[in-house]
């Protein structure tokens, strides 16, 4: 039986108890272990599709242990534009590094013709919950999908990923 034709027979058969006993051992053993249980990140998708699966700290913690295990990432190396978290009159913030400490956010200023110097004027570092002061996470649900489907892209691809 091909591996497409076992994961919708998985699917068909018993699918709340399996989709629970596959979520427990996520939050036990975490997301990438998971995912390598059933074939891959895709699957694992496929297979909890419709499911509340990706709490956002599963996806935080994610993060952090492929960050621990593999270092940081530029948004660039992850194959992401920089991510636009805050636009004032002034200011642009662009989330652009993740490590195992946190997130990168860039500050740029913007001059009297009203672009956006090129260059950062200051580098802030967040960690993964910071919140702005209105209580919006810097990090939204959104942004921490991109970023844990990036990240795991690149995880499971980490050799190609040295090379490129």
């Amino acid at each position: 039986m091909s591996l497409k034709q076992n994961i919708i027979r998985i699917i068909n058969e018993e699918v709340d108890k399996k989709t629970q006993s596959l979520l427990n051992y996520i939050q036990k053993a975490g997301l990438i272990k998971g995912s390598k249980l059933v074939g891959g990140y895709k699957n694992l998708k496929e297979i909890l599709r419709g499911t509340n699966y990706l709490t956002r700290d599963v996806m935080v913690n994610t993060i952090i242990g492929v960050c621990k295990e593999k270092g940081g990432f530029s948004m660039q190396e992850l194959g992401l534009e920089e991510i636009k978290l805050d636009e004032g009159k002034t200011l642009l913030r662009n989330l652009s590094y993740i490590d195992k400490n946190g997130i990168e956010v860039v500050t740029y200023e913007k001059d009297d013709d009203g672009n956006y110097d090129e260059e950062p004027s200051d580098w802030l570092s967040f960690n993964y919950d910071s919140k702005f002061r209105n209580g919006n996470y810097v990090l939204d649900t959104i942004h921490l999908y991109e970023i844990l489907d990036a990240v795991i892209d690149t995880y499971t691809n980490y050799d190609k990923f040295l090379y490129r």
